[in-house]
């Protein structure tokens, strides 16, 4: 499955994040992400991973 962050066709999982930006109300998303584009949204400091689920292949 596509990486719904980068858009590479790569091994991806699912993953909720809940992101808490700066005054504004907390969000909860479920995403596609490649390893790499989930290291890189959990080193922002307004994004948290919520959940993991199983692995989904291109």
């Amino acid at each position: 499955m596509t990486c719904t962050h980068c858009g590479d066709d790569a091994i991806t999982m699912s993953y909720t994040l809940r992101c808490t930006p700066a005054g504004r109300d907390a969000r909860v998303i479920e995403l596609h992400l490649c390893t790499d584009c989930l290291r890189s949204l959990c080193t922002e400091d307004d994004i948290e991973l919520v959940e993991d689920s199983q692995f989904v292949t291109a």
